[in-house]
């Protein structure tokens, strides 16, 4: 009984997907689902068979090692993009934890490396940063420069 639910959902997908008067979106909200589901069936529905490809190679295992190779491929094919949206977060945290930088541009005392090697392991370093009065990058450079590794 699911399977004929599911497939006139995916029906009345394509259906609205091939007329164009909604977009994606507006059809994930009108049926009720989830917006990748939608974009799946508009992928299928431009690449017949792909998707049966997919999953028949998800379940044969190969999926997980196909979807590594497209990563590994990406981050070799796009330096510039991945280390730009790498730039942007860090400065994201940088600009939240300057404001309250007491300790601005001071040397770092042995209490405060000590406090950091203790807390590492159960806070991020935004939040020590944030209690020792430092920014975020000179607490990630605190943490390199003494060997100072999150313990998982």
């Amino acid at each position: 009984m699911p399977e004929k639910q599911t497939t006139s959902k995916m029906a009345e997908i394509k259906r609205l997907l091939k007329e164009g008067q909604m977009g994606r979106k507006q059809i994930a909200e009108r049926l009720n689902t989830t917006y990748g589901y939608v974009r799946l069936v508009a992928w299928d529905l431009k690449n017949p068979g792909a998707l049966n490809k997919a999953v028949k190679d998800y379940t044969e295992g190969t999926g997980h090692q196909k979807i590594a190779e497209y990563r590994k491929k990406w981050r070799t094919n796009n330096p510039k993009k991945r280390s730009a949206r790498r730039k942007k977060d860090v400065m994201m945290r940088q600009e939240v934890t300057k404001p309250k930088a007491k300790n601005h541009r001071q040397g770092w005392t042995i209490r405060d490396i000590k406090y950091v090697e203790k807390n590492r392991s159960t806070k991020t370093i935004k939040e020590l940063a944030l209690e020792l009065g430092r920014t975020f990058l000179a607490v990630q450079r605190a943490c390199h420069k003494h060997s100072i590794m999150k313990n998982r």
